[in-house]
C-alpha cells in the first residue's frame, strides 16, 4: 500500500519505480485472494473472491476481466513464466487452464 502498511481496503495498488511510489489499479477495490506474475513483471494475474480473475500486460496499471473464465471461489492462481498460459484451482476441485484476454 502506499504507506508501506498492509490495505485493508480491498484496493490494489502498482509500482512502475521498484517501490518508492504507488499508484492505485483500475482494478478496483475487492476482496482479492491470490496473485501470479510473469518473469519480467509485466503480465499479472489477481483474482477476487466470489468474482472474476482480473490480468494486466502493463505491469499493473490497466486491467482486462477474464470473463471466459466465469465468477467463482478461485483460491489459486499460477502463471507460466512468459506470463501466456494461467492455471486456476476452484473450492470444488474445478480446474481450469487457459490463455489471457488481452
Amino acid at each position: 500500500a502506499p504507506d508501506g502498511k498492509a490495505s485493508y481496503t480491498g484496493k490494489s495498488y502498482y509500482s512502475s519505480d521498484r517501490g518508492l511510489t504507488w499508484n492505485e489499479t483500475s482494478a478496483g477495490p475487492n476482496l482479492w485472494t491470490n496473485a501470479a506474475m510473469s518473469a519480467d513483471g509485466q503480465r499479472i494475474v489477481i483474482i477476487a473472491h466470489l468474482d472474476f480473475v482480473y490480468a494486466s500486460t502493463d505491469g499493473g496499471a490497466t486491467w482486462v476481466k477474464q470473463e471466459s473464465l466465469g465468477t467463482s471461489g478461485w483460491p489459486k492462481v499460477d502463471m507460466s513464466a512468459d506470463g501466456k498460459q494461467i492455471i486456476t484451482a476452484q473450492h470444488d476441485g474445478t480446474i481450469k487452464i487457459g490463455k489471457l484476454a488481452e
